[in-house]
């Protein structure tokens, strides 16, 4: 485990950080390459972010991922826009089969119909206003465990391997 682990760090530091095209960055490209798929993971896109006075003010895009790796004990990382910024063991030991869709699988620019092609219908559609902006969630509960979202039609979460429930 401990040459698995150096393998790791010495190919994201070769490998260096950032988008060279795709939706996955060289190091996390090499992660993928080192580890294979997360058995769990959930991606946030957002284009925002709250002022100090509350208000949602306009930022660059960013996509924040947080990887589940089954293991004794588990393990998790965290990217943000394809830079490596953690990762730490969990209290838990966790024995699953990683996740059958992928980080990769997933852009900003997806559509419904570019989920629904990919994964095919969903199990169920919930949808709800969400202060005065439309939620749409696909959940895929067979053969994987998948929740999309879409805030007025834009790509804004994917949570797979796991779900939360309302």
């Amino acid at each position: 485990m401990t040459k698995r682990i150096a393998l790791a760090a010495a190919l994201v530091l070769l490998a260096g950080c950032g988008d060279e095209g795709g939706s996955l960055s060289r190091t996390q490209r090499a992660f993928l390459e080192a580890r294979g798929a997360p058995t769990a993971f959930a991606i946030l896109f957002s284009d925002a972010d709250l002022d100090e006075s509350g208000l949602a003010v306009a930022t660059p895009a960013r996509r924040v991922e947080t990887w589940i790796y089954a293991g004794a004990p588990a393990r998790r990382i965290v990217f943000d826009s394809g830079y490596f910024v953690d990762e730490v063991d969990l209290t838990a030991d966790l024995d699953a089969d990683p996740a059958a869709a992928s980080p990769a699988d997933f852009d900003p620019a997806m559509t419904r119909a570019d989920v629904e092609a990919a994964l095919g219908a969903p199990d169920r559609v919930e949808e709800q206003d969400l202060g005065g902006q439309a939620l749409v969630m696909l959940r895929y509960d067979a053969p994987e465990v998948v929740s999309v979202a879409f805030l007025d039609g834009h790509l804004a979460s994917v949570v797979a391997g796991m779900q939360v429930q309302p």
